[in-house]
């Protein structure tokens, strides 16, 4: 769970495992319930990823 949120909800990264992609996995990057934004494993943890998003909303 990132450290920044809006309109009361998190941004959440979630990071799978996968056969296609077995040294890095995926990523998945959500606000809330709400998938925004799906990549590699890099893209459920880094927070820039998130930041991006909210700036792109105000």
């Amino acid at each position: 769970m990132h450290q920044i949120e809006q309109d009361g909800k998190p941004f959440i990264g979630v990071e799978l495992g996968c056969d296609w992609e077995a040294e890095h996995g995926i990523g998945i990057l959500l606000h809330g319930e709400k998938p925004l934004e799906i990549g590699g494993a890099d893209t459920a943890i880094l927070l820039w990823f998130a930041k991006k998003h909210l700036r792109e909303q105000s």
